[in-house]
């Protein structure tokens, strides 16, 4: 996660006991533990608080667009 111009860790612990393969996925699980519970976005291809930076961008893209106030936060996540 980048906030505030500081790169942040963040370690979600291990996926609900009996969740499916989809539900493992580290994206599943930034959608289900901060996306939606903490910035109460529901619904990632519709929501406008939120936007899709492809990989190829690089993360400093994610720097720019936080740093230059387009963006309040970022996440990156390992592929």
């Amino acid at each position: 996660m980048y906030l505030a111009g500081k790169w942040y860790t963040i370690t979600l612990g291990a996926a609900a006991s009996g969740a499916g393969r989809a539900e493992q996925l580290d994206v599943s699980r930034l959608q289900d533990s901060v996306l939606t519970q903490l910035l109460g976005i529901g619904d990632v291809r519709t929501d406008k608080r939120i936007d899709f930076v492809g990989g190829a961008r690089g993360t400093s893209e994610l720097e720019k667009l936080v740093d230059s106030g387009k963006a309040a936060v970022a996440f990156s996540l390992y592929r």
